[in-house]
């Protein structure tokens, strides 16, 4: 498993999301800042 952090504007949440799951990858954490989302995913 490789462990993946990355940020991405908020209104790119829901692609950036459908991204990781549909290349296979699993959503561990996100954390919320002003402007963007950093998401923690394992693949």
């Amino acid at each position: 498993m490789n462990w993946h952090v990355i940020r991405v504007p908020r209104r790119d949440l829901n692609q950036a999301l459908g991204a990781i799951r549909s290349g296979g990858g699993t959503v561990v954490a996100t954390n919320l800042y002003a402007d963007d989302v950093a998401i923690t995913y394992l693949t």
